[in-house]
């Protein structure tokens, strides 16, 4: 039933493509190689969530899927739920015993700054990359208009950074096109 709440392979190309582009974001960094597969993962699996609400509660999923209104998805799970798709993956990523900062990116892919405060990580490469490939798939054309949250990248990246950034997920973008 979640196939009919929610375009099932938009979900899953979003997703795939903001895995990819967080590993090239970690790797760009140079953490660890278990930091970058962790990114990837965290990538690939942080809307997850969204599936277990679309399937739990398909009424309440739709009229927050289906918005066209202005503002996000989360916040309006947040509102209707009291969680949002985030928490809910992370505590099934959790229960599936996955590594902490995979369940961590997952948890705060919105909210980085309500994480504990490290330096660089797979949250940090999941947020950014999923800001960045939001931007493509909303409208390419004002790709660039997104608000970043540059505190919170300023911890780690300055920008130049971002600017790599935005030409990983430009590639990445128009490569599955």
């Amino acid at each position: 039933q979640a196939s009919t709440i929610l375009d099932l392979k938009k979900l899953n190309d979003h997703c795939h493509r903001v895995g990819i582009l967080a590993k090239a974001i970690a790797k760009q960094e140079g953490p660890p190689k278990k930091a970058c597969d962790f990114s990837l993962m965290a990538g690939m699996m942080h809307d997850i969530g969204k599936l277990i609400l679309a399937t739990a509660y398909p009424d309440q999923a739709k009229e927050i899927y289906h918005q066209q209104e202005p503002g996000s998805d989360w916040q309006r799970e947040a509102d209707t739920f009291g969680i949002s798709h985030a928490q809910i993956g992370a505590y099934l990523l959790g229960v599936w015993n996955l590594p902490n900062p995979v369940v961590e990116a997952v948890a705060y892919h919105h909210m980085p700054e309500k994480a504990i405060d490290h330096p660089f990580s797979p949250l940090s490469a999941t947020h950014i990359a999923n800001l960045l490939i939001d931007e493509y798939e909303i409208n390419p054309e004002e790709a660039h208009n997104q608000s970043i949250d540059v505190d919170y990248v300023s911890r780690f990246a300055d920008e130049h950074k971002l600017k790599q950034w935005r030409e990983l997920a430009s590639e990445i973008f128009e490569q599955a096109e």
